[in-house]
């Protein structure tokens, strides 16, 4: 995983996340702990040539069978151009293939958006529904 590069986006991305991703982690701890457990997929911008979106996740414990997203960012610019659905739909199939039959994910419920976004996704509540300010959302694969 290339920590330099994910590491520059999520702070590139860290506005864009309710609330900041800076209020909730240390970047460089996260990416750290990411790198030693989890998986990144990374976007990005050919022409321009840089990352524009990032998801990641992890999918290392098979004995519940849920996978789980921990972050997934897109660059605003790039809103609209199914970059985080791209992103998401990769994460679901390399979950899959791993044998995961659920994935999960938290998110603010003053996050419209992301909320809308992963409900047109499949995610639904799940049954921990809204706990402060974040609401847990599942999806089966």
């Amino acid at each position: 995983m290339p920590v330099d590069r994910v590491q520059d986006l999520l702070q590139r991305l860290n506005q864009t996340f309710i609330p900041p991703l800076e209020a909730v982690v240390v970047v460089p701890e996260y990416v750290r702990k990411i790198a030693a457990n989890g998986c990144v997929l990374l976007a990005r911008e050919v022409v321009e040539n840089e990352d524009v979106g990032l998801l990641a996740f992890y999918a290392n414990r098979r004995a519940d069978g849920v996978a789980y997203v921990t972050s997934l960012g897109v660059i605003p610019e790039y809103y609209g151009v199914s970059v985080g659905h791209k992103l998401l739909a990769a994460a679901k199939q390399i979950s899959r293939e791993r044998g995961f039959r659920r994935m999960a994910l938290r998110v603010a419920s003053a996050n419209g958006r992301a909320v809308h976004f992963y409900a047109k996704h499949g995610f639904t509540p799940s049954a921990k529904g809204e706990k402060d300010g974040m609401l847990e959302m599942v999806a089966d694969l």
